[in-house]
């Protein structure tokens, strides 16, 4: 698997530009995002198997209290079938297929429709290099998904809404498959301070890119009311196609819609802040913007999120490093997929 992935290395940097045209068309998303998430793909793919050979090796411990040896490894679940997501369909498509190939198991990849070039060019390459254990069911509609399903399955997963999840769970519970589902998430941006036009540019782009369908898609800001009227004015310039919710209630902010929107809401103190976060069920990212540093670190450490971005790219995130969602949040990076895709064994010895 080793070669297979760094053959699939070359080959994805030298069709970069054609495939991100490609994927464009399909997707409607720009062209720099896709760039962006093109390069985030090729850097996870050159550290999967050092990854991934550190987290197959079987770790020896020992049981002093009953004088026993033990062996813990990994091993395959079996048959998967991935049902991955529309919002990062270059990055899904590649990785998450290769960190459950990489244990054994047998993949069955079930892509979004924006994913339909990358597909088929993946398709392509593990036929020609004899790949057998990575098949893609490229298709789209219920009726569709409804047949794969059919199929016997050791483990389904499943990346996208909350809606579509739940009832894919259920099917599964009913025909004994063991399901997992990665729902949409909850993540706010707080704007205290600094270029407000900077900021304003950076949110739309994860607005705009995500859509609100993914775990890190901002779905709130909380704006300083010393520049509020000044920085909706400019983020309405940049989202005059999207809806902003100006006078969000507590359902609205706790629970926002599955799409592209946004709510918006003025605060006048950081007490405010954290009791809005405190009604807050997912807890995976937010982003902190403020000329003084200090201030937006310590904020960030009374935030209940894994991960806050201060003063940052609220898109970065690096799928060589594992991030977690606190409360009904989903995880990912290459180490949580790779653990996901696999159970664990346990064997004694006296």
């Amino acid at each position: 698997m080793e070669k297979i992935i760094k053959d699939l290395y070359i080959e994805l940097k030298k069709e970069k530009t054609n495939l991100i045209t490609k994927v464009n068309l399909d997707s409607n998303i720009e062209k720099s995002d896709l760039e962006r998430e093109f390069e985030d793909s090729l850097l996870a793919l050159k550290g999967l198997p050092i990854q991934a050979n550190k987290l197959l090796q079987p770790e020896k411990v020992f049981v002093p209290n009953y004088n026993k040896k033990a062996i813990i490894s990994r091993i395959p679940k079996g048959k998967i079938l991935q049902i991955l997501p529309s919002t990062t369909p270059i990055l899904s498509c590649i990785l998450l297929p290769l960190c459950a190939a990489i244990i054994g198991n047998e993949v069955i990849v079930k892509p979004s429709s924006k994913s339909k070039s990358i597909a088929l060019f993946l398709e392509k390459f593990f036929k020609k290099e004899n790949v057998k254990d990575i098949k893609f069911e490229i298709g789209s509609g219920k009726d569709f998904l409804l047949k794969i399903l059919k199929e016997d399955y050791n483990f389904v997963f499943f990346m996208g809404s909350e809606e579509n999840g739940k009832e894919i769970n259920e099917y599964c519970n009913k025909r004994e498959i063991e399901y997992f589902g990665e729902y949409g998430g909850n993540d706010w941006a707080i704007i205290i301070d600094g270029d407000l036009k900077r900021i304003s540019d950076k949110i739309a782009e994860n607005v705009k890119f995500k859509e609100g369908r993914d775990c890190d898609s901002i779905k709130g800001v909380l704006i300083n009311s010393e520049v509020y009227e000044q920085f909706v004015d400019l983020l309405k310039i940049n989202l005059k196609d999207i809806k902003i919710n100006e006078n969000p209630v507590d359902k609205e902010i706790t629970n926002p819609e599955f799409c592209s929107s946004l709510w918006i809401k003025k605060f006048s103190s950081e007490e405010e802040i954290l009791s809005l976060y405190k009604k807050n069920k997912h807890g995976l990212s937010s982003a902190i913007f403020c000329k003084d540093t200090k201030k937006a670190l310590e904020l960030a450490k009374k935030i209940n999120t894994a991960r806050v971005i201060i003063n940052s790219d609220t898109l970065d995130i690096n799928p060589l490093i594992p991030w977690g969602g606190i409360k009904s949040t989903s995880h990912g990076g290459v180490d949580y997929w790779i653990n996901k895709f696999s159970n664990k064994k346990l064997i004694e010895i006296s």
